[in-house]
């Protein structure tokens, strides 16, 4: 009975996600559409423009200013030159943004659904028993009782998949909030495609915490929850900092 409840709101959270990432991806497509509208726009603009003799508008002018414009003309022409070819690169480079924009967060989907019913194996790398934590339990302020705005145990969770040589790299990132003060926290390591154990973990958060290193590897070593690690570990860390202060 627990296992169905536990499957159904689970399904239901990956629903929720799956429905925001659907809408932040019409929202990049929409976005893209509109840049192209805009450019072809400016191209019709500028194909209409009225094409002005050069060498009649030249004998319009006295000596004088004949010389200045022979000087300067050649100068403009290439300063509109570099703009018009300025404003296309930036149009390409804000289409090409957001297409990896779009790649990312369907990669993001894809690798989330595919470890997220995965079967525990004491082997597997702690990102991926992390990930599986957070993904699976409901969502909570703390795990302290305490439903204040300024607590938060853990969100923004993503999983990445790193493939590389004979090795697949994981990388596990989330952000928890303690007091008012929110930290961004990062797991990564390595697993080796010949069924070797995970090698050691790497820990890094922003900002920085003390010791956070060797308490992670204690916290992989002790089999301790994330949820276990996070208030051991980053919350103390939150609270020196705060004491520093």
């Amino acid at each position: 009975m627990n296992d169905t409840r536990e499957a159904k709101v689970c399904l239901s959270k990956i629903k929720e996600e799956n429905q925001k990432l659907e809408r932040k991806l019409e929202a990049m497509k929409e976005l893209e559409f509109q840049c192209q509208q805009q450019k072809e726009f400016l191209l019709k603009q500028i194909s209409t423009l009225p094409k002005q003799d050069e060498k009649t508008q030249r004998e319009k002018l006295t000596t004088e200013e004949k010389k200045i414009y022979d000087q300067l003309y050649p100068h403009v022409h290439q300063i509109c030159q570099q703009r018009y070819l300025l404003d296309e690169l930036k149009q390409q480079l804000l289409v090409t943004k957001t297409s990896k924009e779009k790649q990312e967060i369907l990669t993001s989907l894809q690798t989330g659904m595919k470890y997220l019913f995965q079967s525990e194996d004491k082997d597997s790398s702690i990102c991926l028993r992390w990930y599986r934590e957070m993904r699976n339990t409901p969502r909570q302020e703390d795990s302290c009782g305490d439903t204040s705005k300024f607590n938060k145990l853990y969100y923004n969770c993503k999983l990445k998949e790193i493939k590389a040589n004979m090795d697949t790299l994981f990388q596990l990132s989330f952000s928890t909030c303690h007091l008012g003060m929110c930290v961004c926290v990062t797991v990564q390591q390595s697993v080796s495609v010949s069924g070797n154990s995970p090698t050691g973990c790497i820990f890094t958060s922003e900002p920085y915490i003390d010791h956070l290193q060797e308490k992670g590897i204690d916290a992989v070593k002790s089999g301790c929850s994330v949820s276990t690690f996070i208030t051991d570990t980053i919350w103390m860390g939150i609270k020196d900092l705060l004491l520093l202060d």
